[in-house]
Formats: C-alpha cells, structure tokens, sequence
C-alpha cells in the first residue's frame, strides 16, 4: 500500500512538472491578442535578458504608420516591461517569417527609436498608381515587404514575353524577362541568364512563390486589382 502511495505522489509530481513546462512553453501568441487604436496585434515571442533586455516579436494584422507603433510600442513598455532597461520590439506582417527580417522595429535603447524597413501603405499606393499597364497585359501583382530592398513586383505579358518589374519604395525600378518552363508537371517563371537557379511559381490562391535550388524563398501576397 506504501509503495502504491509513493507511486501515486510521483505520478502527481510529473503530471504537475509537465503542467507548468506545457504553460511556460506556450507561444504567447496563443495566449494574447491586444487591441490598441483599433488595430490589432499579437505577441508571438517574448525572450528576457536577466533584468536588462527584453526582445518581443509582433504580429501585426496589415501595415500600420509611425504613429501607430509608437503608441503600440509605448503600450507594450508600460505593460510590466518599464523596469528593463532595454526593449527590443520587431514588427512582422501575416506571412512573414520570424527571425528572417521584420517589417518595422521599435527600439527603447534607452530612448525610443522606430524605423519602417519595408513599405507603408501610403508607400504601397503611390508605387501602384504609377504601375501602367493594361488588365489584358496584366499576370497579377504582388507586394514584397522584404526589409530595405521590398517593393511592387508586376509580371505581364506582351504578345509572347514575359516580363517582371520591381518597384521600390525608393522610386527605382528594375525590369527582368522571364522564360516559361513545365517542370514536372509545374509552370514556373525562370528568369533568363539566372545564375542562382530561381523561379516563380504562381499558386492557385494567387500569391506568388520564389524559389531556388535548395527550394522556397518566399511566398509575396496578390494584390487584388
């Protein structure tokens, strides 16, 4: 009976060691979703540093402007992070990858700092005004936010070429043509006297997918006409 009882407390000790790990182990992106200004954002990460750095990674829901991060940015100090010295804040729009470039950053060191690395909206439409191009032309377009170098990718098609443009938020453009390929049953778009081996391929949703040899860069969203 003893010996059924010592089994019992250690069954119980392990359940609740389980417990505890299970919940420090939880993304807080499961566990917090805040509204601040009507736009809403997620925690998704949040690493500390002894008592001196805390790093957080937001998800954002779309792009939002300078102003709105500041206040997102000072909302996020006062909610039981004032007394680190510093914080670091990195801001991710749906679909981008954490860890491989975040969209926007917001940085207490110790004073606050933001910079917008990839494109505003007010940034998105002025590049898509300047996009000419008549719809019978028109493959699709899609928006890059790759922090510095992102922009407004167009492909079209005239008579039996294929063309990519890249807009950047800068105002530059750089223009490549593209050879249509079946590769094992799939259509890509390969640039010609490509040296890295990259493609695109357009999926049934409409985003658009690069790849190179060892497989997928990335996957940029359509923007709907």
């Amino acid at each position: 009976m003893k010996g059924g009882k010592k089994e019992m407390k250690r069954l119980i000790a392990m359940l609740t060691l389980v417990a505890v790990l299970f919940l420090v182990a939880t993304p807080a992106s499961e566990k917090l979703k805040i509204s601040s200004n009507e736009i809403q954002y997620k925690i998704i990460n949040e690493e500390k540093m002894g008592n001196i750095k805390i790093s957080l990674d937001i998800r954002l829901e779309s792009e939002v402007n300078k102003e709105t991060i500041i206040k997102i940015a000072n909302e996020l100090r006062k909610d039981g992070r004032k007394n680190y010295q510093r914080l670091f804040i990195n801001y991710y729009l749906p679909g981008m990858e954490v860890g491989k470039g975040a969209w926007a950053l917001s940085h207490f060191n110790p004073n606050l700092e933001v910079q917008i690395l990839g494109l505003t909206k007010e940034e998105k439409k002025q590049l898509l005004k300047k996009t000419t191009l008549s719809e019978s032309n028109l493959i699709g377009r899609w928006i890059d936010q790759t922090p510095y170098v992102g922009g407004i990718i167009t492909i079209s098609r005239n008579a039996n070429i294929l063309e990519l443009t890249v807009k950047y938020k800068d105002g530059s453009e750089a223009s490549k043509k593209l050879i249509e390929k079946i590769v094992n049953g799939q259509k890509r778009w390969i640039e010609e006297h490509n040296v890295f081996g990259e493609y695109y391929v357009l999926n049934n949703d409409g985003n658009l997918s690069i790849y190179d040899a060892e497989g997928l860069i990335k996957t940029l969203p359509k923007i709907k006409r």
